[in-house]
């Protein structure tokens, strides 16, 4: 799905860890930041922009 960006340069690995889920996407927040208000308020963010994105 990302094969041409990787290749190309537009995107780079950032970590050798590979996840495999039933979501195309996730929000990793290492614990030491899962309180912080911009961390919390940029996932709503994110999760509204995806509900946003999933509704047809």
């Amino acid at each position: 799905m990302i094969a041409d960006e990787l290749h190309d340069g537009a995107l780079v690995l950032l970590s050798p860890v590979e996840s495999i889920g039933p979501y195309g996407y996730w929000l990793d927040i290492a614990p030491s930041f899962a309180g912080s208000d911009s961390v919390q308020a940029f996932a709503e963010w994110l999760r509204s922009e995806g509900a946003k994105a999933a509704q047809p």
